[in-house]
């Protein structure tokens, strides 16, 4: 692997990372301290992540700084992310409900796995 190529991963991973420890804060808070239901909690909790990662992916990780492109990178970013939010809600519920994990075990299953597929779509999303 290239010296360019794993510093993009890095900062990928990283960046992701910060999102991460959002969703995770929000999922936990609203969930335990707020009582929200825990599919109710995941999907504000994936919003605000959302958001954050949309700014740090494009200007840090990737170094996107065409402000030109940001309406069609915004627009398939966040269809990106509506197709992992139904599929980790999905996923999510059933882990919970039918496998009987907890919910933060099953939401990091869910994390690595969507992980993965999220860095390669993004990738092609911010190419310069």
């Amino acid at each position: 692997m290239n010296k360019r190529k794993f510093r993009q991963i890095f900062r990928f991973l990283v960046g992701g990372g910060v999102g991460v420890l959002a969703y995770y804060l929000t999922l936990y808070i609203l969930t335990e301290m707020a009582g929200l239901w825990y599919v109710t909690s995941a999907v504000i909790a994936f919003a605000l992540n959302n958001g954050v990662n949309f700014l740090i992916q494009k200007y840090w990780a990737f170094n996107s700084t065409n402000t030109k492109a940001v309406p069609k990178q915004l627009t398939l970013y966040f269809g990106m992310g509506l197709v992992i939010l139904v599929v980790n809600t999905v996923l999510l519920y059933s882990f919970v409900e039918y496998v009987h994990l907890h919910y933060l075990i099953a939401q990091l299953i869910l994390t690595g796995t969507l992980t993965v597929v999220s860095f390669g779509v993004t990738k092609k999303i911010f190419k310069n």
